[in-house]
């Protein structure tokens, strides 16, 4: 997959300290024989493995793939180089 909507790395701030972290989230693509579609989310440091996330249509998949993501951080901060906070 080569078409990603989100694309970063960045720092997630858990309890004082800075671990670099890497959140692709790739452009929706339609299921075959079902009417919905996905995103496929990478994020290794927050994710055992790949995950897909539908929706019954292209923004509601990328809306519920940021919110899985943001889930997922918890109460942690993402942080970019620079020291602000990322904004997805």
């Amino acid at each position: 997959m080569s078409d990603w909507f989100v694309n970063i790395s960045c720092l997630l701030r858990a309890e004082g300290r800075d671990r670099s972290i890497k959140i692709r989230i790739s452009e929706p693509f339609p299921v075959q024989g079902e009417v919905e579609y996905r995103c496929l989310v990478q994020a290794p440091e927050l994710l055992r493995r790949d995950v897909e996330i539908a929706g019954i249509d292209a923004d509601q998949a990328r809306a519920l793939s940021v919110e899985f993501v943001k889930s997922m951080a918890g109460d942690f901060e993402l942080i970019d180089q620079d020291g602000n906070h990322v904004v997805l």
